[in-house]
């Protein structure tokens, strides 16, 4: 087939559409939303900017076509090597289009095996002498802690992983760095991205070598201390506008926290048969993402959704602070762990809500002090509940949906969902 570089134009394959105009003309394809906060929305993106997306990025990360392969490894140029799902949107462009597009090998392996069994994917980098890999945040943590025979693992090669999709820490990546050490693993191998759908896929990119984080935090960010120091996603791509703006539509200054506008020639064309949801989000050129962060310098620092953001006992709480301190405690299996507010009718006031699933080791957790350090660390109480395994409502991109977890909770009590333990 021709590489993706030189198509202009996309064919329908197979029988005609039954509504053809239930897409805007000249979408390329739909990519969903993750929807791990609200409905999904399906995101119509054009020809026009999957080229232009994939040219900026593809010239940042300096993409080099795969040339001698020997035994099933690389020898010369890139190579991917993914367990990201391909209707997710950083698996679809970094696992199959960012390598149609500029000739590097792939190898993909099956999410559901990954999440199994950790160990397999630096094997696979072993095996083929990979180069590149992106992964969420919470997937370096994951395979630090659980990956297993990997002994004999080789992971020298590598000269890139990106940390996209979630707020980036470095406390996930000093863990990884430290377990693979003596596996070969370079200490400046990460490089932070911030990406999203509506966009295509990336808006900003790290460069390996210079983990630039930020000690002090925002100046008007709230209690942030679980998560500092903060660790960049990069600077914005060739081409790409970001800002951050107040409540009142007014540009923040350096290090002042306010919602993410995005200018690109890869933008979206808008949500398909959402005109609403469209208007709401796509203005004056511009993509409101709904993501709270800031800048310092040239560099971004996202913290989290603005919607998800908590106010609680007069404090600014993200839920990712949260559902990190509860999921590194034993007993809780890591990754399935959702937090929300909900208003308590006692109290008048917002409380903190946090469902758990249980490790599979059966190992009991102490809730007692995952509460206290819920307090300590954060200034907030919290009830926590455990659910059965797999009770969590998860988005399309594998992570707990808070707010579908929330309503399953709300629909079906303690007594009929299951909630076994509360404290």
């Amino acid at each position: 087939m021709p590489p993706l570089a030189r198509l202009r134009t996309a064919e329908r394959l197979g029988g005609e559409a039954k509504d053809p105009t239930i897409v805007p003309e000249g979408t390329a394809f739909v990519q969903f939303s993750s929807g791990t906060t609200g409905a999904k929305k399906g995101v119509a993106v054009g020809l026009p900017a999957v080229l232009s997306q994939l040219a900026g990025y593809g010239e940042a990360l300096r993409l080099r076509a795969t040339g001698r392969i020997e035994a099933d490894r690389v020898m010369d140029g890139d190579a991917v090597v993914s367990w990201l799902p391909l209707y997710h949107d950083m698996g679809f462009v970094t696992a199959f289009l960012l390598p149609l597009w500029s000739g590097v090998f792939v190898s993909m392996l099956d999410p559901l095996e990954w999440v199994a069994d950790p160990g397999s994917y630096l094997r696979e980098v072993s095996r083929r002498g990979a180069t590149l890999g992106w992964h969420p945040n919470f997937a370096f943590a994951h395979m630090a802690r659980s990956a297993r025979g990997v002994e004999d693992a080789a992971l020298g090669s590598l000269r890139l992983l990106a940390n996209c999709s979630e707020p980036v820490t470095h406390d996930a990546q000093e863990r990884f760095r430290t377990r693979f050490a003596a596996r070969g693993l370079r200490p400046d191998v990460f490089a932070g991205c911030y990406a999203m759908a509506e966009t295509t896929f990336a808006v900003t990119h790290g460069h390996p070598g210079e983990e630039v984080r930020d000690r002090a935090g925002p100046a008007n960010g709230g209690p942030l201390r679980t998560r500092l120091p903060l660790v960049s996603v990069g600077r914005a791509l060739p081409s790409v506008e970001i800002r951050a703006v107040s409540e009142g539509g007014t540009p923040c200054g350096e290090g002042i926290v306010g919602e993410l506008w995005i200018r690109a020639p890869f933008l979206s064309g808008g949500y398909v048969q959402n005109p609403g949801a469209t208007s709401a989000s796509f203005r004056d050129g511009f993509y409101r993402t709904g993501d709270l962060g800031y800048r310092r310098g040239r560099d971004w620092y996202v913290l989290g959704r603005q919607g998800d953001m908590m106010i609680l006992a007069g404090h600014n709480v993200f839920p990712e602070d949260v559902e990190r301190i509860v999921g590194a405690a034993p007993g809780i299996k890591p990754g399935r762990t959702v937090a929300f507010a909900e208003f308590d009718e006692g109290l008048q006031t917002e409380r903190l809500v946090v469902l758990a699933e249980p490790a599979r080791d059966g190992t009991l957790p102490d809730l007692v002090a995952i509460r206290t350090r819920l307090q300590a660390e954060l200034q907030v109480a919290a009830r926590i509940e455990m659910v059965p395994p797999g009770w969590l409502v998860k988005s399309s991109s594998g992570k707990p949906a808070r707010r579908a977890s929330a309503e399953k909770r709300a629909r079906s009590g303690e007594a009929e969902g299951g909630l076994s333990r509360a404290v």
